[in-house]
């Protein structure tokens, strides 16, 4: 798939493998969004919507404790996925918040079109 050309190289050749036998409904249904940086675009604790994958720029996981300071985890870069392992475990809200660190473009996939 043409969305993938400015992934790195190895990123490239995996995402093409995994879209390989996409069905046209799941085309269908994704869309690329563009986020601001230092936006929180999932919030946890909201139902598991969407399966993102990073085309470019940079979004970091945070974890909100109640009562402590944020904790930044996990850096998440092009090729990446993210929001999939609350579906792949049957979880409906996400478990996480991630915060766009950079200014960012994702391919969103509905969760429900993406297990399919």
């Amino acid at each position: 798939m043409d969305l993938f050309n400015s992934l790195p190289l190895k990123k490239q050749e995996y995402m093409n493998r995994l879209f390989r036998n996409c069905t046209e409904k799941v085309k269908y249904y994704m869309s690329v969004i563009d986020v601001e940086a230092d936006q929180t675009f999932i919030k946890a604790g909201e139902e598991c919507k969407y399966i993102y994958i990073i085309l470019s720029g940079k979004v970091t996981g945070v974890e909100w404790p109640m009562h402590e300071k944020s904790y930044f985890f996990k850096d998440f870069g092009p090729g990446d996925f993210f929001g999939e392992i609350e579906c792949f475990a049957g979880l409906p809200r996400y478990r996480i918040s991630i915060l766009s660190s950079t200014k960012c473009r994702l391919l969103a996939i509905p969760s429900i079109y993406y297990m399919e």
